[in-house]
Formats: structure tokens, C-alpha cells, sequence
């Protein structure tokens, strides 16, 4: 195969060996664009397209790495493959060995370290438990530490989220119908109970809503009113009591129509056209969610998927399970791609979330 360009410039992605030059041709003509690069990130054979733009104006020192939304935009729209991330740089390294080409192995060690959850959660480096090294809190209204509600914390992703946000600074309550014996003060309710649901929310800056009815099958009354009661329960106790930032937890089944979805990114909830009663009544809370979304109370929602990690005992625990019995069967070719989350990557997203809720706010991101 002829390939334009050194061989270790060539990305290896699922769909096959992609050169970067054709594309960074295309996207140089991209309005706000000086200069631009196009990177691989992650294990050779499945490498996402990750692109380096420099753009037209200055970087100021506390820029945050990741493209500007419209910027973003307007970089997907003119590539001809999906892009998965656009990143920010206010300059592009050179290789030694030829002053004028870029240094895409150095390049590509950059991206990757950016789009690391500490790299993204606003260049905070996450310390490591146990450790003297703590981010900085975030302030609330009051001037001391953001008091944070977490409903769902019980569950593996909503302690995850918990601890992270305690560990950092913040000031954590989680809301669950029974005690955990964790570390963090507890509201005990029920999410569908809206006196309960108020109770929980007086007197804090910001939620983080993972409480949800997530089994495969049941009835349609009982995800109605956990999910899109519960979440129509959260905004309004949100809207009557001052809280200014709102972190709703989705999934991407809330815009799946039954069709593989590859290289896009959140598309718009749909409850007509989503499969089963989780992800119709996730949809129809998400839109009830962002509906809420205002200058005073800025809500985004994020969508992470088939999370897993330490204390999994429904993903990597079935599926380990299964394949000692012999009972795991393999579809197809058993070549299918699918998107899974590390717990401690969907943690990272969320407290990210929070953090630039009024950058966010308004949209889904998956």
C-alpha cells in the first residue's frame, strides 16, 4: 500500500490506515484556523482522529485545551472522517530532523495527556488518594467550599462521583433511599417523593443527579416516576432554592433508534424513537432537564456509557461469569466496537461538568 508521507504519521484506526495530510488540507481552510494537525490517540488499530489547531488570535495561560464549541463545530463539519476531539494549542512542535514538518509523535503525546480526565477537567491534576496534593475547592455563593448534592451514590458511579468532589474540596451531601455507612453526609428520600427531594436540595450550590431506575425490564409506571418524576422533582426544588449549576446523568440509549451510531456526537433525545422503557424515560427526563436550563440555573447533562471499574458486579462481573459457564455467546464476528467508560474517567467527566456548567449548559454531551 502506497501511503503519502512517513509511515509513523499514519493513523491506524478501526476503519483502517488514514494519512493526515489530505485532511489537515481541508481543515487549514477552516475559518479561525492559522495552523493545524491531525494526531491518532490510543492503542494502534483502534486510534481515534484527535486534531491541533492553532488558532487565529492568542491563547491566554489559563486556556483550557479543548476547542471552543462553534470552533469544534466548524472543524467536524469540514473533516471527512469523525473526529473525536479538537483540541487548542498556540503552537505546533517541529521535528529537529526537518525544521519544517511537524513533530506529530510529540504532538500526539500532548493530545493524549489532554485528554486524560485531569487534563480535562481544567488542567487540575487529580491527586492521588491519600495524598497532601488537593486541587483547590470551588467556592459557593456563600464564599466557602461548593456545597454539592449527589442523588444515586450508593451506586458505583454516584460514590465515585461523591468521593472525587469530597476529595478535591467540595462539600458533598448524597441523597439515597438507604444508608450507605460511606463517609458523607447522607439525606435519605425516596426520588420520586418531592418533599423529600426538597428537603435534600435546601441550602446546596449544585447537583449532580444520577438517581435513575436502570433496569433492563419493568414496568413503564415505575421509570416514569423515578426518572422523569425524580428528575422533575430535582429541577424544581433546583428553581426554588437558588442552585445555579444542575449536572443531569443520561445515557446514550436516549437518541439510539435501534441503528450502530459511530463518530457522531450527542444527538437530540428522542423518547419517540428510543428502545424500551430505561431509555425512553432517560430521554424524556433529559429533555425536561435542559428545558430548565437558564441564566440563573445552568443545566447540561452528560451521557456516559457502559461504565464500569473496582465494585462492578453487573458488566465485567456477568460477562466473566458467563464466559466460565461457557454460556457468553459471540455475535457475529465478534469484531463489534462498543464504547465503555472507566468508573474513574465517568467521575472526571462529571466533576469537568460541573466546573463549566454555564460553558455547557444547555446541551448534551456524550
Amino acid at each position: 500500500m502506497w501511503v503519502e508521507g512517513r509511515a509513523v504519521h499514519v493513523l491506524a484506526t478501526a476503519q483502517g490506515a488514514l494519512t493526515p495530510y489530505p485532511l489537515e488540507n481541508d481543515l487549514s481552510a477552516v475559518s479561525g484556523v492559522q495552523d493545524v494537525a491531525v494526531v491518532g490517540v490510543g492503542p494502534v488499530g483502534t486510534q481515534q482522529v484527535v486534531v491541533v489547531v492553532v488558532p487565529q488570535g492568542r491563547l491566554s495561560r489559563g486556556d483550557s485545551a479543548i476547542a471552543e464549541p462553534d470552533l469544534a463545530a466548524r472543524v467536524r463539519d469540514a473533516a471527512s472522517v469523525p473526529v473525536a476531539a479538537v483540541l487548542v494549542k498556540d503552537w505546533l512542535p517541529v521535528d529537529i530532523r526537518h525544521a519544517s514538518k511537524v513533530d506529530r509523535t510529540a504532538l500526539a503525546a500532548w493530545a493524549s495527556d489532554q485528554l486524560q480526565p485531569a487534563g480535562i477537567r481544567e488542567r487540575v491534576a487529580r491527586a492521588p488518594r491519600n495524598s497532601a496534593a488537593r486541587p483547590a475547592p470551588r467556592v459557593g455563593r456563600r464564599g466557602q467550599a461548593m456545597k454539592v448534592l449527589v442523588t444515586g451514590a450508593s451506586g458505583m458511579l454516584g460514590g465515585a462521583v461523591a468521593d472525587l468532589l469530597a476529595e478535591r474540596g467540595d462539600d458533598v451531601t448524597v441523597m439515597q433511599r438507604r444508608t450507605a455507612g460511606g463517609r458523607h453526609r447522607e439525606r435519605l428520600g425516596d426520588i420520586g417523593d418531592a418533599d423529600d427531594v426538597d428537603r435534600a436540595v435546601a441550602d446546596h450550590d449544585a447537583i449532580i443527579h444520577l438517581a435513575a431506575k436502570v433496569n433492563v425490564t419493568g414496568r413503564w409506571s415505575d421509570y416514569a416516576r423515578t426518572n422523569i418524576g425524580g428528575t422533575h422533582n430535582i429541577v424544581s426544588a433546583a428553581q426554588r432554592h437558588g442552585v445555579h449549576r444542575l449536572v443531569q446523568v443520561s445515557s446514550p440509549s436516549v437518541a439510539h433508534s435501534g441503528r450502530s451510531i459511530s463518530g457522531d456526537g450527542a444527538n437530540p433525545a428522542d423518547p419517540r424513537s428510543a428502545r424500551g422503557n430505561y431509555a425512553r424515560s432517560k430521554a424524556a427526563a433529559e429533555l425536561l432537564a435542559l428545558h430548565a436550563n437558564s441564566d440563573e440555573l445552568a443545566v447540561t447533562t452528560v451521557r456516559p456509557h457502559l461504565v464500569w471499574g473496582p465494585g462492578d458486579t453487573q458488566l465485567v462481573g456477568r460477562i466473566v461469569a458467563r464466559a466460565k459457564s461457557g454460556r457468553l455467546p459471540l455475535i457475529g464476528s465478534g469484531a463489534a466496537l462498543v464504547d465503555t467508560t472507566y468508573v474513574d474517567n465517568a467521575a472526571s467527566a462529571m466533576a469537568a461538568a460541573l466546573d463549566r456548567a454555564e460553558f455547557a449548559a444547555g446541551r448534551a454531551w456524550s
